[in-house]
């Protein structure tokens, strides 16, 4: 899924598997039980493009953090928006099939 931020940024967001998220929880150490820095560090490492150019998952703390910051807040929000448009369109499919 691409999503475009408030700067024009086209990010490529991608599912992550159940072991995607177990590598993050690795990586992100102590940080791992903080619910708050856990959902950040996984929309960070959803991106799997920005404009076109590829991006490694981040393996370290200090790779997200680093992703994080080439983000910014207007990446962050565009990436959370397209989730909750994302879990919307999955509930009233959902709720279609019932």
């Amino acid at each position: 899924m691409d999503v475009t931020d408030k700067k024009g940024r086209v990010l490529t967001i991608r599912e992550l598997s159940p072991s995607a998220h177990l590598d993050i929880f690795e990586a992100c150490g102590a940080n791992s039980g903080n619910h708050m820095w856990t959902a950040m560090a996984l929309a960070v490492c959803a991106v799997s493009a920005i404009d076109g150019v590829p991006r490694p998952m981040p393996l370290k703390v200090s790779d997200v953090k680093a992703r994080a910051d080439e983000l910014g807040f207007d990446g962050l929000n565009a990436i959370n928006e397209a989730f909750r448009t994302e879990n919307i369109v999955e509930a009233d499919r959902d709720v279609a099939k019932n």
